[in-house]
Order: structure tokens, then C-alpha cells, then sequence
């Protein structure tokens, strides 16, 4: 009986000392500080659009030189005619 009582009171002490413990300051995150900055960069990341063939890479700023594919009310943008057919070929 004697160690279930150390046990509640070891427990209560050492809550009274985490609660006397003051809690330590963590740093500011980077991340945030380079969002706050570079809101301009980022916002140029996501102008850049994607061919739509699911495997060709390419990916630009300036669609003019692409083709534009209009299916029912979604655009697609293919950066040459061979991605447009094999698009066009795939099942989809």
C-alpha cells in the first residue's frame, strides 16, 4: 500500500515541477519566412502549365506555340502534334 501512495505522490510532484518548468521558445520556421518574402515566386511556380499527355514532361509559361484541345468544358494544352495523337490513342 505504502509504494501506491509514492506512486500518486512521485506522480503530483512531478507534475507540480513540469508545471513550474517554463516552457521553451521554439524558433520562427524558415518555411514561413521564405513564403512571406517570396509570395511572388511562388505564384510564378504555379503559372507554369503542363503538357496534357500524361508522359511527355514538358511544361512552359507561354501556351501560344501549343495546341488547345476543347472536350466538353476542360481545356487541353499538348506541347507538339505527336503528344496530341498519342493522347488521342491512349485510353483513357
Amino acid at each position: 500500500m505504502d509504494t501506491f501512495w509514492e506512486f500518486c505522490a512521485g506522480t503530483r510532484i512531478a507534475k507540480a515541477i513540469q508545471s513550474w518548468k517554463q516552457e521553451s521558445t521554439r524558433p520562427a520556421s524558415p518555411i514561413v519566412d521564405e513564403v512571406e518574402q517570396g509570395l511572388e515566386v511562388i505564384q510564378t511556380l504555379y503559372n507554369i502549365i503542363d503538357c496534357g499527355n500524361i508522359v511527355c514532361l514538358e511544361s512552359t509559361e507561354n501556351t501560344t506555340l501549343w495546341n488547345e484541345v476543347r472536350v466538353r468544358n476542360r481545356t487541353y494544352l499538348f506541347c507538339s502534334e505527336p503528344c496530341y495523337h498519342e493522347w488521342l490513342n491512349s485510353p483513357q
